[in-house]
């Protein structure tokens, strides 16, 4: 693939999958073969090097706290555990796609609709090794929950396509069923399937110790309604998305509340609430919670076993939703 030019658009596919940080990446050595970091910005013309196989591209994932992919390193050549992997993905609902590595090994891709807290990513995936028996020796990129002033950056993976391995089948993806390389990489990649926080955080859910304990039935009004792994009712999936106006404090210790119930551990509920909170417009001039006061909501939430939903407070009412089970047992009830 030496000296093939590559058009904008397949320039702009791969760039939207594998460029994470974009101020710096890493590339290998022609001469002594070692890994180094470029502290210079990533440009079309690294990446089309990348793929003509003139400069390996390997991209650091990691943005601050976020990420837009996760990649899990299988780095032996056994086909099973890379595969056996890919299938309890997929059960889980999520699409993953395999990718022989540059060595000897296989790496699977998970990639993100929008970057995704690094910590949620890496709980969720680390949750489904566990669940197969694979956690030991298998690293997850990024590596990391977040940067910090002390660490500038993560660690870099090698991303696929370089032009003088794909023509050896390497660094390219394969059918999870033959481990054949796909013949049209680049159709692959435009079609490329993303997920969502939210299917992270039902994974979680499914995967904690926490969430593998029984569910409690939730007393509403004397109503034997199962709350189940991750089926968050409608207006608390509203209230997430789109944020509030008004009563912060209140509406952070009812979300808690909900969080705690679908099994999600307090660290990651406390995750979830800060990146909830940036979408708060709060009224009358007032600032967006942030600080200790969404720990301290999650730890009064998370200390006791709240049996209501809060159905009838004026922080979730204002989000009531006709889809919503409680809301029809209660018509049902009156009926």
């Amino acid at each position: 693939m030496p000296g093939t030019s590559f058009s904008p658009d397949k320039i702009k596919v791969f760039w939207d999958l594998f460029v994470g940080l974009d101020s710096a990446y890493g590339t290998v050595n022609p001469v002594t073969g070692k890994h180094r970091i470029v502290k210079s910005p990533v440009t079309e013309r690294v990446i089309a090097d990348h793929l003509a196989g003139k400069n390996l591209f390997a991209t650091f994932l990691l943005e601050k706290d976020k990420t837009k992919a996760v990649v899990v390193d299988f780095d032996t050549g056994n086909k099973i555990d890379p595969f056996e992997f890919y299938s309890a993905v997929n059960w889980f609902g999520l699409p993953a796609y395999i990718e022989i590595s540059r060595q000897k090994g296989f790496h699977v891709w998970c990639f993100f609709e929008n970057p995704v807290p690094a910590v949620i990513a890496r709980r969720a995936f680390r949750g489904i090794l566990q669940k197969i028996g694979r956690s030991e020796g298998i690293e997850i990129f990024p590596k990391q929950d977040c940067l910090d002033d002390d660490r500038r950056y993560g660690n870099t993976i090698n991303t696929p396509l370089f032009g003088a391995l794909v023509c050896k089948n390497k660094t390219v993806f394969v059918n999870p069923r033959s481990f054949e390389a796909y013949e049209d990489q680049w159709g692959l990649l435009s079609s490329i399937k993303k997920v969502d926080e939210g299917m992270l955080l039902e994974v979680i859910a499914n995967t904690t110790d926490f969430a593998s304990q029984p569910v409690a039935s939730v007393d509403v009004d004397a109503a034997n309604i199962k709350y189940d792994s991750f089926s968050l009712l409608p207006c608390i999936q509203k209230m997430l998305h789109c944020g509030v106006s008004r009563l912060q404090k209140s509406s952070c210790f009812w979300l808690a509340v909900h969080l705690k119930k679908i099994g999600l551990p307090q660290d990651l509920a406390v995750v979830v609430l800060e990146e909830w909170s940036k979408k708060n417009s709060p009224q009358d001039g007032k600032g967006v919670m942030s600080g200790s006061g969404i720990p301290f909501q999650a730890e009064c939430a998370y200390s006791k076993n709240y049996k209501g939903l809060g159905c009838s407070t004026d922080v979730l009412s204002a989000f009531c939703d006709d889809r919503c089970r409680v809301k029809a047992w209660r018509k049902k009830q009156r009926n």
